[in-house]
């Protein structure tokens, strides 16, 4: 009497979600059509069977996050696709077009004449950047907004 003695391996699945700066978040997030922020990709890692391990594979380039990123599975890895160069940032970087002369009568007559013509504003809000939480500080100022 023979004994058949089976030995398998457990495979576990694995799910990849590419990212790309210049990808499209209602893309499908594979390598030829990748998603273009980490937010979405983590809500697409969320809608992924809880057995399977997810790995988000970031293109090169910058991602500029405006808020704290959630991971909600234990099972989730990041990592840059092959040796290229990914930066995650909490900042904005800000075009030197976007730094505006200023116009307004109110505000030039606060200025000193030889400064009117170097003082620069932003319009935040032209360029979607929450500004409710900045305070001037640091060098004895107080934690006050330096606008209103």
């Amino acid at each position: 009497m023979g004994v058949l003695l089976f030995l398998g391996q457990i495979c576990t699945a694995q799910y990849t979600i590419y990212v790309a700066p210049k990808g499209n978040d209602r893309s499908i997030g594979t390598m030829s059509r990748p998603l273009r922020t980490i937010q979405a990709a983590l809500q697409k890692a969320n809608s992924v069977s809880g057995e399977e391990k997810v790995e988000i594979v970031l293109r090169a380039g910058l991602y500029e996050q405006d808020s704290t990123l959630v991971v909600r599975r234990s099972n989730l890895s990041f990592h840059p696709y092959k040796n290229e160069q990914v930066v995650i940032s909490g900042g904005r970087k800000i075009s030197p077009k976007h730094l505006k002369k200023v116009t307004k009568p109110s505000v030039l007559d606060k200025l000193q004449p030889q400064a009117r013509k170097q003082i620069r504003e932003i319009d935040f809000k032209a360029l979607r950047i929450k500004i409710a939480d900045l305070h001037a500080s640091g060098f004895g100022r107080s934690s006050q907004t330096a606008w209103t």
